[in-house]
Parts: structure tokens; sequence; C-alpha cells
């Protein structure tokens, strides 16, 4: 994975891994430009890109190959 600075790029609105920092952890979902806030896919939670929780973010890597 090579994570990318929210300071230096934002996503495409397209599913991405991204960290919260606030929170310790990693959550898969789609940065809204419009409304600036990282949406989380499983939830209804979301985090505004102003209060700088969410410092990284990565493409969702594709899935294994069946064996």
């Amino acid at each position: 994975m090579a994570w990318v600075s929210v300071e230096d790029q934002l996503p495409p609105e397209i599913d991405v891994i991204f960290y919260i920092a606030e929170l310790g952890e990693a959550a898969i979902g789609t940065y809204n430009k419009h409304t600036k806030r990282w949406m989380v896919s499983y939830s209804d939670a979301y985090f505004a890109n102003s209060n700088n929780w969410v410092t990284h973010w990565d493409v969702v890597p594709d899935p294994p190959e069946t064996l």
C-alpha cells in the first residue's frame, strides 16, 4: 500500500481505505468532494474533512484470486 496524505491529494469518488488518526483505525468508504465528508460504506458514520481526523487514504486493493 502507498498511503496518500490528504494534504497532498484527495481521492476520486470511488471506494478507498482511509485512516482515521483520532480513532487509530482505518475504514472503507468514499470522499464526497461536495460535502467534504468521508463516508463510511458499511455504516451511517462520516467524518468531516475540516476536523483533520482523516489523515491518509489509499485505493482498496483487488480481492485475492480464488484457489
